[in-house]
Formats: structure tokens, sequence, C-alpha cells
């Protein structure tokens, strides 16, 4: 008879129980899978006969894949994790199950058949397996936390290998069960018998623990020997493969908990890159994930990253989009002064204007995290240090900066930016210039974080200036050349060139280019001087930016949907180029003398105008040049300036902070309310409105705002509550808050909200008005038409009997939009070329005239001749009964007609401007 074949079994109560009841482990008591185990166990149980290099390297490739997962839980505040329970239970305790089977395959299989391990009995085929269940749902289980401790197997294991490289499972997992580790011995009673007697066994295997040692490092010589044997790649290849790839019933990608939205799970997304900057050379990076966990490409983590800027935004066509940018300043936010205005997003958070940009453009909502800096990373990690996390490790940039920057990343990445819709793409910016030893621990960090994405995830684009000498007129590629070379010194390649150059630049230029930078001509891409910004997304698209990114991360966009989506975009673009009747309106600041002091606001002017058919004249009008000193000591200067403000068909009193240009501001709101002139304050601009009206219509001379004299007797304007005198630091009401308006007001701007009851808005300041004067203010005219939802501090005002003179206490430009323009800025534009009213009782609805570039030409020969004739009338010139026809007039000599139209305006010495009959543009109200 022959004899029994021995086989190896896993003693899965065991192994089940040491985990549960393992401290510090699981937040939850959750029942292991049993027949999943014993599943992986049959799918390895013949792992002990292989070589142990072979072991080894799949160990370790499970090892780091489940590394990458794991630091993607999201977490609490308090530290805890945040994973639902059929999450947990599907997924993440299989895997780490089967992580720590394999573990014990590694290191503690015997070296015969008689040699007993902890959790292996020896078993003949004929016989039947005890089934023991053990009382799973009182263990001890803990919250999972994520240890620092040293593996000490797993340092020695690859000290014995000769591997000098980092180990990467100090941060990966928790140390080893206690009943596991040499020299202690578990005490935990066992439910019943069958596994009393089980615990004695064990007790008396732990006995072993020299011996077991030994054995270890018998096998560590013997993995030594193996390692120094040649192997057949493609067969370890297979082998390798099929550990990394388990069933995809237990592995698929876990969704995400954040505490901030809902789930969002990580499979079939994708992330995307751009440039920071036009001006100077940056890299970006791009990366995706394709497919479930267990699928051929799993091994890498899912989506997420990368950088990229806002050129790119045509691949938001069809795909929901997250962006991050990263700074290497070291400040907490940010500051108007150097690089433009301050863009406040939904939580509060005060960022670079660069991020107002991706929010217009790629119409999603940001959060302060998705704003990196490096003062933002040093703070974390060494509030890390300071709690103990690194476990007294001395903390240095690599690796503990460089990881942080990653695992932020990846933690962003997967918040919503699109309501709860799940990012699909995500484009991260580098900002700054190949080579700042300030932005070198950002560039370390994306150089480890694409080797561990694996090149199919992960696309760099650099930005680089071509720039044009006028002395030859021929484009030099040299700094190009040179800042690719340094950026593939740092470790990273790019897969798209774009060229920022003022001119077109030509095959022949593409060509050099692609031959010097190991890159395709396709992968290089010009982006020259447009007429409109909006123009740059098309552009992209026309040289092929799209679809090389569709290929290269298999992204399978459908191009039928992305031309659908952009076609909008391709008529907001046209009309640019097309739209002549004019508007101008005269900007009222104090910082003009930057040209992104104002960003938002300008962009949401822009938007607004191209909604009503008018292009943009902005007048940017120094405030402190209206003040009675500039009188004295610069006259001519004092004139042009206040010719300039009466010339401009609409006042906007922007932002602000400080006493410089205060009284210049309130000399402009009283101008243009009592010359009837459309006005838009935000901020400061309504304080000033209020000032400006307190003094002049209530008689309170001495009236103003605590921020410039905090002695006056009349204080309309106070600190809030929140701000602490002598720390100017976060006192500001920031971010979006609700704005409720009165009940039963009729207001314009209601009306241009569409009637609402409540609106949201975000807000930057740090004074209000007094709550104690506003029944004066209201009873000489002043309307305040909406409060917070406390009603104590007021938002918005307006004024009676006035076209449009209204002031906002919130940010409304933060939340215009190209194709959704604010309704603020949108009435100030109407009104400027009056037609608010229309709009208005068209239920805020432009007509297809307002709405039709084609009529221009035909609606300003109409409108003239129609002038001509109501100017003969008045001089007593004989014209026809019936007037002129339309048609009439459009076959008529326009430019003949505009002339003689312009001379009997003059003439007439500004005959039928007021509100009720033109609109100074020579346009009929009557005939609308």
């Amino acid at each position: 008879m022959a004899p029994k074949k021995s086989t190896i079994v896993l003693n899965v109560e065991q192994f089940i129980h040491d985990i549960e009841e393992r401290p510090a482990i699981w937040n939850r008591n959750f029942h292991c899978n049993k027949a999943f185990l014993e599943q992986m166990w049959d799918e390895l149980s013949g792992a002990h006969k292989l070589p142990k290099i072979v072991l080894k390297a799949k160990w370790k490739g499970l090892r780091d894949n489940f590394r990458v997962e794991y630091k993607r839980i999201p977490r609490a505040d308090n530290g805890d994790f945040l994973l639902d329970p059929a999450t947990f239970e599907s997924k993440w305790l299989h895997y780490y199950a089967l992580l720590f089977l394999t573990d014990h395959m590694r290191h503690r299989l015997p070296k015969n058949e008689q040699d007993q391990s902890f959790y292996f009995n020896q078993q003949s085929e004929d016989c039947e397996k005890t089934v023991v269940e053990p009382d799973l749902t009182n263990g001890l289980i803990r919250r999972l936390q994520d240890s620092d401790e040293d593996y000490d197997e797993d340092e020695m294991d690859g000290e014995a290998d000769g591997d000098d490289s980092e180990g990467t499972l100090e941060d990966a997992m928790p140390t080893p069960p206690a009943a596991h580790q040499t020299n202690q011995v578990s005490t935990t009673p066992l439910a019943t018998g069958v596994l009393r007697a089980q615990e004695e066994a064990h007790q008396q295997a732990l006995l072993k623990a020299g011996l077991l040692r030994a054995q270890l490092m018998e096998l560590e010589k013997e993995a030594q020997d193996l390692s120094k044997k040649p192997h057949p790649a493609p067969s370890q290849a297979t082998l390798v493969q099929t550990l990394l790839d388990p069933p995809a019933a237990h592995c698929s990608p876990p969704p995400m908990v954040t505490t901030t939205s809902a789930q969002v799970a990580q499979c079939g997304s994708a992330a995307v890159l751009a440039p920071a900057t036009t001006t100077s050379t940056s890299a970006s990076s791009v990366s995706s994930n394709m497919g479930p966990l267990g699928a051929k490409r799993s091994v890498s983590p899912p989506p997420l990253y990368n950088k990229a800027h806002h050129p790119l935004a045509t691949l938001a066509a069809g795909h929901h989009t997250a962006k991050e940018r990263s700074d290497d300043f070291a400040t907490a936010t940010a500051s108007g002064g150097g690089g433009g205005e301050v863009y406040v997003l939904d939580d509060g958070a005060e960022v670079d204007l660069d991020l107002g940009n991706y929010e217009r453009f790629l119409d999603i909502t940001l959060h302060r995290d998705n704003n990196i800096t490096t003062g933002k990373i040093y703070k974390l990690v060494i509030e890390k240090e300071r709690t103990g996390e690194y476990l007294g490790k001395t903390v240095q940039v690599v690796p503990h900066i460089t990881d942080a920057i990653q695992e932020w990343v990846e933690r962003v990445a997967q918040t919503p930016v699109q309501g709860s819709s799940k990012p699909q793409v995500c484009i991260i910016e580098l900002g700054g210039t190949i080579g700042d030893i300030e932005g070198m621990p950002f560039v370390e960090a994306f150089r480890q974080f694409q080797f561990r994405v694996k090149r199919e995830n992960f696309c760099v684009a650099h930005v680089s200036l071509v720039p044009l000498p006028k002395a030859t007129g021929e484009p030099k590629t040299k700094p190009t050349q040179s800042s690719v070379r340094e950026l593939r010194g740092c470790g990273l390649s790019p897969d798209l060139i774009v060229c920022r150059s003022e001119k077109p630049i030509g095959l022949e230029v593409k060509e050099k280019i692609s031959n010097f930078c190991h890159v395709g001509p396709d992968q290089v891409i010009c982006i020259h001087d447009l007429n409109s910004i909006y123009h740059v997304p098309l552009l992209m698209e026309q040289n092929g930016v799209i679809e090389y990114l569709n290929e290269r991360l298999q992204l399978n966009i459908d191009m039928s949907k992305r031309t659908k989506c952009l076609q909008h975009w391709r008529d907001l673009a046209r009309r640019t180029e097309t739209v002549r009747r004019e508007v101008s309106i005269a900007i009222v600041g104090k910082y003009t003398k930057f040209a992104d002091s104002y960003a938002s606001v300008v962009k949401a002017l822009q938007h607004a105008a191209l909604a009503a058919n008018r292009k943009l004249v902005l007048v940017f009008i120094e405030s402190c040049q209206l003040e009675q000193e500039t009188l004295v000591s610069e006259p001519s200067k004092y004139h042009k300036e206040w010719q300039r403000l009466c010339d401009s068909d609409g006042i906007l009193v922007p932002g602000g902070f400080g006493s410089r240009g205060m009284e210049g501001k309130i000399r402009a709101c009283r101008w243009a309310r009592e010359n009837q002139k459309p006005m838009l304050g935000i901020c400061l601009g309504l304080q000033a409105a209020v000032i400006e009206f307190a003094r002049n219509k209530l008689g309170l001379k001495d009236a103003n705002t605590t921020e410039i004299d905090p002695q006056t007797g009349n204080a309309l304007v106070i600190d809030m509550p929140e701000h602490h005198t002598g720390q100017l630091g976060g006192t500001m009401r920031l971010g979006k808050r609700t704005t409720v308006f009165s009940e039963g007001c009729t207001s314009i701007i209601r009306q241009l909200y569409g009637n609402p009851k409540s609106i949201e808005e975000r807000h930057r300041h740090r004074y209000e008005v007094n709550p104690k004067y506003v029944p004066q203010l209201e009873e000489h005219g002043m309307r305040f038409v909406a409060t917070d939802v406390d009603k104590t501090r007021m938002e918005i005002i307006e004024l009676r009997d006035h076209p449009y003179f209204v002031a906002t206490q919130y940010h409304p430009e933060y939340l215009s939009r190209p194709l959704k323009p604010s309704p603020p800025f949108l009435g100030l534009i109407l009104a400027s070329v009056d037609r608010l009213q229309q709009y208005i009782q068209r239920g805020c609805r432009l007509s297809p005239r307002q709405l039709s570039d084609a009529s221009s030409d035909e609606e300003e020969t109409y409108v003239g001749a129609t002038k001509l004739m109501k100017s003969l009338q008045l001089t007593g010139t004989t014209t026809p009964t019936n007037g002129i026809s339309r048609n009439a007039c459009r076959s008529s000599n326009s430019s003949t007609i505009s002339t003689m139209s312009s001379d009997i305006e003059g003439a007439c010495g500004g005959v039928g401007v007021g509100p009720t009959t033109t609109n100074g543009h020579g346009e009929d109200i009557g005939e609308e």
C-alpha cells in the first residue's frame, strides 16, 4: 500500500483568532471569511516547493501593492480610519490576511514535512478537516492605525538577500501579532476544547523559538544561494503576475470615504497634467488608473495625479476633472501684493489667482487642500513629528517631506470637485522653474510618484518659453533644450513639451526640439499669443493634445461627446472676435498698477459683457487721483481721471483694505448716485457707498469706518465681533455664506438672481455695516435688501429711484463663469447699455436681437437714422409723416448716417440721453 501523501493545511481558526485578538488592528468586529482564506491557501499550496527567490518576489509585490492601498484609506480628525463595513469585510480584511499569510509562507515554512509551523498542520489527503467556528464577535478589535514600527524580520531578510533598497513595509502595516513574535507566549483562552488543545500545541511551538530562528537563518542562506543562480525570466514574471492579480471578486477597489463629501471610487479614473506658467519652464504630470484591482493593470494605484495647467482644460469635456496646484511658497495663505489678487474658495481658503482660472475654465469647485504649498507640507510633517508618529526618527526631506507630498496628492485627488461626481482626471500644476532649490522636494516627490504608479498612469507636460528675438526673427530652442535636460536630470522625462511663443513656430523648429529632447514631433505643442485666452483650449485640441492623452493614458474619451461639449466654448470664443458694440466700465480701485490685482473682477466683467453681446472696454482709475489732495498737487491728473470717470458707461468700486484711496472711492460713489450712473460696489465698495450716503443724505459729516478712524463719532462701518484688534491674521469672514433676501422684497438684484429666497456667495471681509444706522439709512432711500441668516449683517444695498446702484458685501466675482456670468455684473453691464429693464421684463432673458452678432451693423444703422429723424424734427426740418422704415435704413450708407447722427447729437447738447429715451449709444429703447 502506497504511503499517504502528506500536505500542508491552513489552520484557519488559529489564524483568524490571532488576527482578531491582535491589539491595535481593526476598528470594528468583522468576521474573516474563512472560505476565502482556504481558497487563497489552495492557490498558494504549492508555493513552498518554489525557489525562495521566487517566493520572495511574490511577497514583495503583494506587500508593495498593499502599502499603496493602505495609505489611501481616509482618516478622521482623530486619526481613525474611515471605512464602511462592506468595503472593510469585502476587501481589506481579506487583503491583509492574504498578505499576512504570504508573509508566514515566506519566513516560517517548514524545512521538511516533519516540522510544524504556527499556522500549518500536517494532514493526510483522506483525513477530514476539523472545522471549528470560534467566537469572532467578542474579539478585542481596535482601530487600524498606521504603525511606523520596524519590521525586524523584513529588514533581516533584506540584509540577508543583499537588498540595499529602502524598506517599504515600515509605514505600510503594523507589527506582526504578538503571538508570533519570538520570546512571547500567547495566554488568550480559546472558546472550545478543540481550540484549547490547539492553543496548547501553539504554546509548545512557541518554545521552539530558538529552533525556528535557526531555521529562518537557514532559509535566508538558501535564498542567497538561489539568488546567485540564473532563473528563467518569463517563468518568474508569470509567477509574480499570478500573485499580484488576486480574484477580482475579493479585490475590487474600495470606495473611499471622506469627511467632507460622498464616497469616491477610484476605478476608471485618470489624471492629466499641464503647464504652470507661460514665462518659465515647469513640469507637469498626469496619471490614470484603468480597471479594477484584479485587472491586468491593477498593480498601479487608482487614478489620481498630476500636473497640468488650464490650457489642457479641453480634457474636461466629458470627464470630471480635479485640480491641484503645488507652490514652493512658505506662507500659509496667499498675498495679493506679489502674485496678483487673493482668490477665495468655498471653504474660505485664500489661494493664488491661478486656482480661480482653474475653477472658471473647468467649472469646478476647489478646496483649500487643492493648493499645496511648502509651508503646508512642512507644517504637516512637523506636527506629525511632535505627536510621535515618526517614533523619534530623524525627520528628513527624503523620505518624510516627499512622502507627505505624495500622500497629500493622493488624498486630495479623490475629493469631488463637481457635486458628488467621481473625479476622473486630476491635473497637478508644479509651479516655479525647474532648478529652483525651493521646488526640488516637489520634483523629487513626483519622480518617486511616477515610479510607483508606473508610466501608463503618469504623464509629464513641460512648458517652456521659446523666445523670438526681434533682431533675428528666428525662434530660439536652446532654453527649451536646457530646461528639458535639467528636468531629465531630476528623473522626470517630459511626454509633452508645450512651447510658449509670441508667434507660431514652424515644423522645422518642432523637429529640432523633438530631436534634442527625445520626444516625437507630434508631442511638441506650440501655444502662441492669441487674441483671446478662450481660444487656447481650442488651439490645444487642434494640435492633437486630447488625442495624445486619450491614447497615452487609455482614457477612452468619446470624441463625439467631446465635440458637442466644446461647441458652446467655440461659440464663446468666436463671440469675442465678432462683437463690435462697446461698453466702458471704470474700475475705481487702489491697486490698479498691478495687472492681476483685480483678475476675478475683470473676468466677471468680461463674462457679463459677452453675455450681453458687448465688447468690454476697461478704464482703470486710481482712486487716490480723485481726491482733493491730488487737485492741489497734480491738478491735470485730477481732472484727467475725473474726465475718464465721467465718460464711462458704468462704475465698479471693488474691495480693498486700508485708508489710501478711500476718499476717492467715496467721491466716485457720490458722483454715481447724483448723476444716475450705474454702479456696482463690492465689499469695501459697499462700505464706501454707505459712508457717502450717511455724509451727504443723513448729514453725518464725520461718518467713517473704524478701519480708518477708530475714534470717529459716527462709525457707519465697524469691525465684526470675530475680529481681535492687534492680530490681523485669521480674523476675516471667509468662504461661502448664505445671504437671505428680505421678505416681500422686489429688488433688482433679487430678480437678476431669479427671485430666490436665499443665495450663496463667497465672502472676504473684516468689517460690516453698523446695524444701529440701518433704520436711518432706509428712511432716506437706501434699501438693505438682503442680510445674513441671523439678519444682523447687511449683505446687499440698493438705492430707490436709481437705474442701478447696487453694492454687495460678498464678492460675486468668485463664482462667475464664462458661460454663467455673475448676476450683479450682468446687471451692471445691462444697466450701462440701458437694457436692464428689458432684460427683467423678459424674465431675465436676453432677446434674440441682443444675442445676435450679425445684426450689429444693421442695428447701428437703424438707430442712427432714427436719431437723425428725431433731430431734424427738433430743428423744425420737414420730414415724411411716416418717418423712415427699418429696411430703408438698412440699405443706406451706414458710415454716412453714423457721421451725421454724431454731429447732430453734439449740436443737440445731449438731447435724448435720458433713461426713457436712449442710452447714450444711440439705441432707441422704445423700439424694443
